[in-house]
């Protein structure tokens, strides 16, 4: 299937989820009032009756898939893993963030208050922390540093690529959305206002579509395979189809 479908896929069906959740909560409790929304936070909504229970599937299932995504298809196989410490560390990141996902749908607000928000202020630091990391991956079409000095980092070809594709215009989106999730992950610590918290897991959620970007024509396999180049390595295989990859590498 295509790399890009998937993640959109991915983030399209998980952002829906979360909103499942608040919308059960608010039209099944006649307990509460969704119209003051101070202090209900997804945290909050996720601790009643058998919601628990079903949230605890979804974000469990949330995190598989995703811990899955981080070390199976996020990126390809590196046999020296030392020369690309931010990919793996990127990985890390990812996979350390859905596991908090996991642990905040286990354990309840109330019954396990400090372990359920212990898992909530890491998953925030270890997603919001990728997102920036991101902006600085060498190997991607767009780094900071290819915006900032792209004399130094682009050659004529690659300047040429950027302007045809509008790779300045997206990446200074993308860089907004990347600031955005810890902004508004402030702000409800602040202002303890529920709809900011949920703002931030829609904007994290939707992050990764920007992945997609660099791998625009692959398909990737629906099971694990072999890697060609690491035999002891099993990953969701990167099909190139005619096209290229629109990966800009550095030049030497």
């Amino acid at each position: 299937m295509w790399f890009k479908l998937f993640v959109w896929l991915l983030a399209i069906i998980q952002s829906i989820g979360v909103a499942i959740i608040i919308s059960l909560r608010c039209q099944l409790d006649d307990g509460i009032d969704c119209t003051k929304l101070e202090g209900k936070s997804l945290s909050w909504l996720l601790d009643w009756s058998w919601l628990q229970t079903f949230s605890a599937v979804l974000l469990g299932g949330a995190a598989f898939i995703n811990i899955w995504f981080a070390f199976g298809l996020l990126y390809p196989c590196y046999k020296n893993p030392y020369d690309h410490w931010y990919i793996w560390f990127l990985r890390m990141l990812h996979a350390v963030g859905f596991f908090g996902v996991a642990i905040v749908g286990t354990f309840d607000l109330n019954e396990n208050h400090d372990m359920h928000m212990m898992a909530a202020f890491w998953l925030f630091v270890a997603l919001s922390l990728e997102c920036i990391v991101v902006l600085f991956i060498p190997e991607n079409i767009c780094n900071v540093q290819k915006l900032v000095r792209p004399s130094v980092y682009l050659t004529k070809e690659e300047d040429k690529i950027w302007d045809a594709n509008n790779y300045r215009i997206w990446f200074c989106i993308q860089i907004l959305h990347a600031l955005a999730i810890p902004a508004f992950a402030l702000l409800y610590f602040f202002e303890d206002y529920g709809p900011y918290e949920w703002i931030a897991i829609w904007l994290i959620l939707y992050y990764y579509c920007w992945f997609a970007r660099d791998h625009e024509q692959d398909v990737v396999h629906s099971d694990l395979v072999e890697h060609p180049k690491c035999p002891e390595v099993m990953y969701g295989e990167f099909k190139p189809m005619e096209m290229r990859s629109l990966r800009v590498k550095y030049r030497d």
